[in-house]
């Protein structure tokens, strides 16, 4: 599964974590773990087709946070 979007919502990530006065890593592990739909946003599908904090993709996410953090 792939993210669309993705360099809009590296963006969308980095002026959020500025915004919440957190390093760009803490925010989006913040994020995964409070926001119910976080993983829906990301991946695209704003249905409720993906369960609550569950990640569609682990390995398609750590590649995605591996690009934006390094």
């Amino acid at each position: 599964m792939k993210i669309e979007n993705a360099n809009y919502k590296e963006q969308v990530l980095i002026e959020n974590a500025e915004e919440a006065c957190m390093s760009l890593p803490a925010y989006v592990n913040y994020s995964a773990e409070n926001d119910p739909g976080f993983y829906r946003w990301l991946f695209g599908n704003e249905a409720s087709e993906y369960d609550d904090f569950v990640c569609p993709d682990k390995a398609e996410f750590e590649a995605f946070c591996s690009d934006l953090f390094y």
